[in-house]
């Protein structure tokens, strides 16, 4: 829901946070004990280690799975959203991650035990902290900045990078007390440009803050690092074990503006009540729902104080040549869609949309008057607003996957 992203982008670009749009995230769900099953039965590729003899155990029950790496410590095991030896097995539901866009992973998780090395045996850089736990989430994004959040009975930290200092790869970075034994939490981990921050509920406790990281430096000779919009969940280390209680995970992926005009043009034209889209809440989707989400995601999308102009087509912030072309190649055609010319909101793209293009014509979003175009070569290149919608993959079946040489110490 939108809630959920303008409180994302509240938090990590310190945005207003006034405002109630339609839905901005679509809910991608990767597993769920209540369905059945292990997240491996669900679609998750499996990889367990050492090769034909671990010890790590996956049991499903009417609540969770439970995942356990435990006796000994150096077995290790989890869930992979791409099979880390081909390549060729993913999960069938695994979106494209674009932390520009904004994207939130939830994790529904009770720690039963956790444990790890500690003193010298556990601390990498020297600085006091034991750098290795039972139970980790790594989330990459599509261009290969992610976050690897560790748990503990007693708190959860993230993992660093060497961005920094070259000795910190892999040690313990921001950290936060927290009891991760007594119940179940839902987790949220929201990514947005460079940022990220993991939330608990149901209360909303902020528990860590912090920048992407870079872990491409990883030098295994099969590293999920280098894996474009990659989810891994378990354990990843010889130096921790942990049995942890899995009950649902899932994306939620950012809408682009085009897809969120489209809709609520869609049920203006078609006389849909959905009440997700009464922006004004006077209990009707009509004209004056259109015209607040203008106002409201052009503040979003273009920076404050900034409208989307009628017109505006491709919805770059400017009224121009490009998005004539738009109402032309649709024109007299039955197209409740914004990002198609309908800017009247009555299901036809035609006169009327021309006339609200023409009385907006080469201005943009702050007022100023736009040079008119001296052809084609005008057109405006608008991919930061394109917005994620989920790419199945191969529909393959889940696999267990061993190599020994994939995961760290």
């Amino acid at each position: 829901m939108f809630q959920r992203s303008r409180y994302l982008a509240c938090i990590l670009m310190a945005c207003s946070c006034s405002t109630v749009l339609p839905p901005l995230y679509s809910e991608v769900l990767l597993f769920d004990a209540l369905l059945g099953g292990t997240p491996r039965d669900q679609g998750w590729p499996f990889f367990a280690d050492p090769l034909g003899s671990h010890s790590v155990t996956q049991v499903a029950g009417p609540q969770f799975t439970t995942l356990d790496s435990r006796s000994p410590m150096t077995d290790r095991g989890g869930y992979f959203s791409r099979d880390p030896v081909l390549g060729i097995f993913v999960h069938p539901n695994m979106p494209v991650t674009d932390r520009f866009a904004g994207y939130s992973v939830r994790l529904d998780l009770r720690i039963e035990a956790e444990s790890h090395a500690t003193g010298a045996a556990g601390d990498d850089n020297g600085d006091g902290l034991a750098d290795r736990a039972g139970f980790s989430l790594i989330s990459i994004s599509q261009d290969l900045r992610g976050i690897e959040v560790a748990w503990w009975q007693d708190s959860v930290w993230a993992q660093d990078d060497d961005t920094l200092n070259p000795a910190n790869l892999f040690t313990q970075a921001e950290n936060a007390p927290f009891d991760t034994v007594t119940a179940s939490v839902s987790y949220r981990l929201e990514v947005l440009g460079d940022r990220y921050r993991l939330m608990a509920g149901p209360g909303i406790v902020n528990l860590l803050t912090g920048r992407l990281r870079d872990y491409t430096n990883f030098m295994g000779s099969l590293d999920p690092y280098q894996s474009p919009s990659f989810l891994f969940f378990g354990d990843n280390t010889t130096r921790g074990e942990a049995a942890a209680e899995i009950s649902r995970i899932s994306i939620d992926t950012v809408s682009s503006a085009c897809e969120q005009a489209d809709a609520l043009v869609q049920r203006i034209a078609t006389g849909t009540q959905d009440t997700h889209y009464d922006l004004t809440g006077d209990g009707l989707v009509n004209q004056a729902d259109l015209a607040r989400w203008l106002d409201e995601a052009g503040d979003f999308y273009l920076g404050s104080g900034r409208d989307f102009l009628p017109g505006d087509a491709n919805l770059d912030g400017a009224v121009d040549g490009s998005d004539f072309g738009v109402w032309n190649s649709h024109k007299f055609t039955a197209a409740s869609a914004w990002c198609s010319g309908d800017f009247s909101a009555d299901g036809f793209v035609d006169g009327s949309d021309f006339s609200l293009w023409n009385a907006h014509k080469f201005q943009l979003s702050i007022g100023a008057a736009v040079p008119e175009p001296s052809g084609a070569s005008f057109i405006w290149l608008v991919g930061w607003l394109i917005g994620l919608v989920p790419r199945r993959r191969g529909n393959r079946s889940a696999t267990v996957v061993r190599n020994s040489s994939l995961m760290r110490s």
